[in-house]
């Protein structure tokens, strides 16, 4: 990632707090197995900022992009890696997903230090124009003797609501064995576009290698093998509600996310170890966020270098 870009998200996004949160009686999810995350901005304008100029690496990946050529480059990504259709009706691309994605590729690396595994973007059709199936995310962290698989979810609406149920109502899919290995089988039909970037595939090789050879991936065994973890980060970004200050906000999303628990709807469903939690994400205006960046793009607006 430019470190233009790194340096603005430093400046703009903050990790407010960390769940539970005793000076404010705030628990985290019931969901969670480690501890979630409370992040706040410096303004709406910056976070738009941010999707805007992030396209380009999130879509490509940084090993890929020519910087000499970056607005070009940014066309590239839109045209071939992104679901963005400028003909498409207003309400349409409102709807897109890729706000959110970018903005879940921006906070991995620059508030957690993950590395890319592969871009998303690879999985885009151009022929289908759907929205890719799977993760929103594929990152990864290594450690001396481990490495941890960040595959992550995005949700960036209007109502802090209608992202969690978004998220609960696939739970007991996406936390199955059979939706990770679906999601391997994925990456390795894209072997050729997994970064080669840093270190990363030092202790990443042995994995890639027994997934490129064999279609039978038992995704438990493969992790205790080779002493990696499941890291499944989901980012809920939300207009901050009315009359509502910072932290009664957040206390809305989990008092609501109990509520769904509570219900016995929703469910993990995983035969294997998996870190999961949360990133709780208000905003002023999401409607005019998403504005801005459709108007940058439209308008071919020069990225920042």
């Amino acid at each position: 990632m430019r470190a233009s870009i790194q340096n603005l998200i430093k400046n703009s996004i903050f990790i407010e707090c960390t769940l539970p949160n005793t000076e404010h009686s705030i628990c985290k999810t019931k969901y969670t197995t480690a501890e979630d995350f409370c992040l706040t901005k410096s303004s709406d304008d910056s976070i738009a900022q941010i999707i805007y100029n992030n396209i380009v690496e999130y879509a490509i990946g940084e090993f890929d992009i020519d910087y000499n050529n970056l607005d070009e480059e940014q066309c590239r990504a839109i045209a071939e890696n992104l679901k963005f259709d400028e003909d498409a009706n207003y309400t349409s691309k409102l709807r897109y997903g890729f706000y959110g994605e970018v903005l879940l590729y921006s906070l991995l690396i620059n508030l957690f230090s993950t590395d890319v595994l592969i871009s998303k973007g690879y999985f885009y059709s151009p022929l289908e124009k759907g929205e890719p199936k799977g993760f929103d995310a594929y990152h990864l962290i290594q450690h001396d003797d481990k490495v941890e698989l960040w595959f992550g979810e995005a949700k960036f609406r209007k109502d802090y609501k209608t992202p969690i149920d978004e998220v609960l109502s696939g739970f007991s899919k996406t936390t199955s064995e059979g939706y990770f290995s679906d999601n391997v089988l994925a990456i390795v039909k894209e072997k050729h576009n997994i970064s080669n970037g840093r270190d990363i595939i030092d202790k990443l090789t042995p994995i890639t290698q027994t997934w490129k050879k064999s279609v039978l991936i038992n995704i438990a065994e493969e992790l205790e093998k080779n002493n990696a973890e499941m890291v499944y980060p989901i980012m809920i970004a939300y207009q901050q509600p009315k009359r509502c200050n910072y932290y009664d906000g957040v206390k809305k999303c989990i008092d609501y996310i109990e509520e769904q628990f509570n219900s016995g709807k929703y469910t993990i469903n995983t035969t294997f170890a998996i870190k999961v939690f949360f990133m709780f994400f208000p905003v002023d205006d999401v409607k005019k966020i998403k504005e801005q960046v459709i108007e940058w793009i439209s308008n071919k607006e020069p990225l920042i270098s």
